[in-house]
């Protein structure tokens, strides 16, 4: 099925940007990037880009534990993508919007190149689920973009089909992949098990995971992720529903702070691409 997008201002992207200086983070429509120059934005600085997935907004527990475990880490410029006028719509019509946010994200990048001097190298794009495929439209727009990581793709239309509707290695100059829901969506899997990246990485095999297979973890999470009661809700939400497709994200800000790093061996692919590799994390 494929329906055309939402109009720019039904879908109405928004971006907020976070720093060291800018803990709240400054909030600005996508037509009004310009004012990002007068923040506390550098282009001397590496920036990520955050970009959430079906039904969330850019206050989903994950975006906002990425944020703050990149800033620990690092002095760096965060963005967080706000799509939600055309996220929270019929999967079918979210898919069709992904294709506008991609090129909202992608003028974001440019007009950060041309007013700021920023440098695409040093642009790195993280998306969830349909955010990872936005990712990718937005890649294939900007030439030179560093590296996108894709946080459990989207299955639903995208697994199979061409590189040019989903995200692909083409996308920027590395493109790595977290699969963490690779079950069949007729057995309630979101998440593709098909490569698309240079590094695809499949913890657990990229299905079951640990803490999934069991309600009670729910409770736990409320408590325990976030920074507060609100967070730790939300969270403890996307457990109930979603609770492998939301590990990817949970992985990856684990490894920006963790001390203790996660190890990854060079097989073959079970999906049996020909002569295709790809890492699993175990």
């Amino acid at each position: 099925m494929n329906v055309p997008p939402y109009s720019r201002e039904q879908v109405n992207v928004r971006y907020t940007l976070y720093t060291r200086k800018e803990h709240e983070g400054t909030t600005v429509g996508a037509q009004d990037v310009k004012q990002l120059v007068n923040t506390s934005f550098s282009p001397y600085k590496k920036t990520k880009i955050l970009i959430h997935g079906f039904l969330d907004t850019n206050t989903v527990t994950w975006m906002l534990e990425m944020t703050r475990a990149f800033l620990l880490h690092d002095d760096l410029n965060v963005v967080a993508v706000d799509w939600s006028g055309g996220s929270r719509a019929l999967y079918t019509q979210a898919t069709a919007n992904t294709r506008l946010v991609g090129l909202e994200v992608a003028h974001l990048i440019r007009r950060l190149q041309d007013l700021a001097g920023l440098k695409p190298q040093d642009v790195h794009i993280i998306g969830h689920s349909l955010g990872a495929h936005t990712a990718g439209y937005a890649g294939e727009r900007v030439s030179g973009l560093g590296r996108i990581t894709g946080l459990d793709p989207a299955e639903p239309f995208f697994q199979h089909l061409s590189a040019s509707v989903r995200l692909d290695p083409t996308d920027a100059m590395f493109v790595d992949v977290i699969h963490t829901d690779t079950n069949s969506i007729l057995a309630f899997g979101y998440g593709l098990r098909q490569p698309v990246g240079h590094l695809d990485f499949y913890p657990n095999d990229g299905g079951e995971q640990p803490g999934c297979e069991t309600i009670a973890r729910v409770p736990l999470t409320a408590m325990t992720d976030g920074n507060n009661l609100l967070e730790g809700l939300d969270a403890a939400q996307k457990d109930l529903v979603a609770c492998r497709h939301y590990r990817a994200p949970k992985l990856f800000t684990d490894a920006i702070l963790s001390t203790c790093p996660y190890m990854a061996f060079q097989c073959e692919s079970y999906t049996a691409l020909p002569g295709r590799k790809y890492l699993s994390l175990s």
